[in-house]
């Protein structure tokens, strides 16, 4: 957010234009407001269903959630004998950050053998410190699981499998996917595993 503040004197006077009751990591210098509010600026959270719908768009974030914070700042002017105080008020509206996945177990594409179990496993956090939710999924036929960071899976049968986690904070998703291959073998032969986490 930036802007000038200018003033006009009736008599020519010369003015000195400055700011109070600035938020913090703003500054006021040559009559430019400039501010970049943190994304820690709005603490207090309403996790409401419209405030999740609101917040995928800009637009309606920007005019209808309500998990914001107001700042009042006095911005004065003086010629040296009188003073006017004209105040502004900013509305900081809050901005949902997805999750972070930082890694994940094991590489996207492995191949393993028919009853070898193998544990999947992902690391994600929250910018924002939201609880994180876990959604595992098989394939379109096997459902979904809701759980834990880490599943273990054995599959009984070769070919060419899918898993997925979607990670959601209640607002946005992000998702991580393997590709597995699954040849016939004997049960507790070694993983060989492909690919980059």
């Amino acid at each position: 957010l930036s802007f000038k503040v200018g003033a006009s004197d009736p008599d020519g006077d010369n003015l000195t234009i400055y700011a109070e009751n600035l938020p913090e990591g703003a500054s006021f210098q040559e009559q430019i407001f400039t501010w970049k509010p943190s994304f820690d600026s709005v603490q207090e959270r309403k996790p409401t269903f419209m405030n999740r719908f609101y917040s995928r768009s800009e637009f309606l974030n920007r005019r209808l959630n309500s998990e914001y914070v107001q700042y009042l700042v006095d911005f004065i002017v003086t010629d040296g004998e009188f003073y006017l105080t004209h105040p502004v008020l900013i509305t900081v509206k809050n901005v949902n950050r997805k999750p972070v996945i930082e890694a994940f177990y094991p590489p996207k594409a492995i191949t393993t053998t028919v009853g070898q179990p193998i544990i999947y496993s992902v690391n994600a956090t929250d910018p924002d410190g939201d609880d994180l939710t876990y959604t595992w999924s098989f394939g379109f036929w096997e459902g979904t699981i809701k759980g834990p960071e880490g599943i273990q899976r054995t599959f009984k049968t070769p070919g060419t499998k899918k898993i997925a986690v979607t990670v959601s904070d209640g607002t946005s998703r992000v998702k991580q996917e393997w590709k597995v291959k699954v040849v016939a073998g004997k049960i507790g032969e070694p993983v060989n595993q492909t690919g980059n986490s």
